[in-house]
């Protein structure tokens, strides 16, 4: 993307033609880049979360928040994805004015990005459930 953004502007300035497809190239690779970071910042913990309430409570509480929290999201997942895929055939007859790409494919990124943050919710469904089963046992 960078490249692409670098030699639109050297063209346009330096050499005062236009590449009339890198900008719109450019637009769609930054809508995949933008949701294939959101899978990395979820699945590594690093995005913006509002942790006022679970950094106060501790123990089974906290977990069942945590769990609570992660079921939303998982739901949030999961609607947003059928939702996507209801829209693809609307976007399969749409191609891009200046390069005729299809639709479908920039479109194709919500779903893609919902599927896989939905994978990495289950499976940290999976590590507060077997946390919670452990703080009981430990309780016992």
């Amino acid at each position: 993307m960078t490249v692409l953004t670098f030699a639109q502007v050297f063209t346009r300035f330096l050499l005062n033609i236009s590449l009339s497809w890198s900008e719109e190239v450019s637009r769609f690779v930054l809508v995949w880049l933008i949701f294939a970071a959101s899978i990395l910042t979820y699945g590594e913990k690093i995005h913006i979360v509002v942790d006022v309430l679970t950094s106060r409570l501790t123990g089974t509480t906290s977990i069942v928040l945590q769990l609570i929290s992660r079921l939303c999201v998982l739901l949030f997942c999961v609607f947003i994805c059928l939702g996507a895929l209801e829209f693809m055939p609307f976007t399969a007859m749409q191609r891009s004015p200046a390069n005729g790409i299809v639709m479908a494919y920039v479109y194709l990124a919500i779903p893609f990005s919902m599927v896989f943050m939905g994978i990495i919710t289950l499976k940290q469904i999976y590590g507060l459930v077997a946390e919670l089963k452990q703080s009981k046992e430990g309780a016992a």
